[in-house]
């Protein structure tokens, strides 16, 4: 059968299956395959939507190793015969899709080396989302000054494309200096915070805060950095990552009545007691060795009780 599996459409669907995912076999150039596999019972199917058992698998693998190899393509050739002109920027799945002929499949060093000899800039495209009582001008690279003073006197929030902050070097103050600039990494503890004066808030997503950081790393050093996350060890840690990568000190958003919050709104962390593994929700046990003295003490209600607190509940006590 290896004359089959010589042909390139029935080769990719075999390699497809080969690496596990789930293949349609409706097409007519894909009967044979499908018959084979089918009539074998070298597969499991969902409707269409086919992939193979183990005894599939080695059978696969055995075949391909038989077959004429196809080919390679060359991505930059394909490219090029398409008359396809790359600007200076371009987002990351566009590059996968050309480069890998998979959006989803991630570009490896050496394309990433081949990108930068060719001074394209791989872009992942997120936004900043800002808040702020006042408005204030972002200095751009260019030399032109961007005002956000009207966008802010319309709403309390503005945002910002990755494309446009890489361009900015510098922020302006308006008519009010700021003298703060507080992370939030949930989106509701973001949009609910009460805006104070002299204050940016930034959501920074705990899961990516690059952009957050590249704007708090322009920030003059009088600027106070204060993270606001869950009060629990992954939001703890997520503050320490984040102070490392700036190279600032870890300053935590408490409420002053933290007993009070904790007493009425605490949930316990990781226990072997099966009557909490209902609340827990996955939170691991306080890790007081990677918190100062100050901290833990501060933190005191929550860790002597092996409790957490949701930023959601704390935004409406500060």
């Amino acid at each position: 059968m290896a004359g089959l599996f010589d042909d390139e459409y029935v080769q990719y669907a075999a390699r497809q299956l080969l690496d596990g995912h789930e293949v349609n076999l409706s097409a007519k150039r894909l009967a044979e395959l499908k018959g084979l596999l089918t009539d074998n019972h070298f597969t499991l199917s969902k409707g269409q939507r086919f992939w193979l058992n183990p005894q599939g698998k080695e059978y696969i693998k055995r075949q391909l190793a038989q077959a004429k190899p196809i080919g390679v393509s060359d991505p930059e050739l394909d490219i090029q015969q398409l008359n396809i002109h790359l600007p200076e920027q371009v987002n990351q799945h566009v590059l996968q899709a050309l480069l890998k002929k998979d959006a989803k499949k991630k570009l490896d060093e050496a394309d990433r080396q081949r990108l930068i000899e060719v001074d394209i800039k791989v872009t992942k495209d997120d936004i900043l989302r800002l808040r702020s009582a006042h408005g204030f001008s972002l200095y751009l690279r260019q030399g032109s000054l961007l005002d956000l003073s009207s966008v802010f006197a319309l709403s309390d929030e503005c945002i910002l494309s990755e494309r446009l902050l890489t361009t900015v070097t510098k922020l302006l103050p308006g008519d009010v200096a700021f003298t703060h600039v507080i992370t939030v990494e949930n989106l509701g503890a973001f949009i609910e915070i009460e805006l104070k004066p002299q204050c940016l808030f930034i959501y920074a997503p705990g899961n990516n805060t690059r952009l957050a950081e590249l704007l708090v790393g322009m920030l003059p050093a009088n600027i106070s950095w204060v993270h606001f996350g869950d009060l629990d060890q992954a939001g703890i840690d997520i503050g320490l990552r984040m102070a490392a990568n700036l190279a600032r000190p870890y300053k935590p958003l408490l409420p002053r009545n933290l007993h009070d919050i904790a007493v009425r709104y605490g949930r316990p962390v990781e226990s072997r007691k099966p009557e909490l593994e209902q609340n827990k929700r996955g939170k691991l046990p306080w890790q007081t060795a990677k918190l100062n003295p100050e901290l833990a003490a501060r933190l005191a209600p929550l860790i002597e009780q092996d409790l957490w607190l949701e930023q959601e509940v704390i935004v409406m006590c500060l």
